[in-house]
């Protein structure tokens, strides 16, 4: 039997941040997706969910120019796998934080 963990997001950077690591660039990506439906009543309901990805620039044969070229604001497409993060807080328990690892990267330029 195959596993399968794939994910696929488009949605808005709200931060990011690039390291350079062992003549890579590491970024670190928060991005807001919303999700939109209608209530019964036909009240419009809007949901923000942030998701944190970690891209490794070498590892995707990424043009260097893409992580200079994405800001705050923009809008990106990516697929990836999905993670959970695992560490220890500061009041010793152990916690798992979701985290996407990019396989593809792209600015979406044509959106409303």
């Amino acid at each position: 039997m195959e596993y399968i963990n794939n994910i696929e997001l488009q949605g808005q950077v709200g931060s990011i941040r690039v390291t350079d690591w062992d003549g890579d660039r590491l970024a670190d990506i928060s991005l807001k997706t919303e999700r939109v439906w209608n209530n019964l009543d036909g009240t419009t309901q809007i949901e923000t969910e942030w998701f944190q990805m970690s891209v490794c620039e070498g590892a995707l044969d990424l043009p260097r120019e893409l992580f200079d070229n994405i800001t705050k604001g923009d809008f990106i497409h990516v697929t990836g796998s999905l993670h959970f993060k695992r560490y220890t807080s500061i009041e010793y328990n152990d916690r798992m934080i979701p985290e996407v690892i990019v396989s593809t990267i792209e600015k979406v330029t044509d959106y409303e």
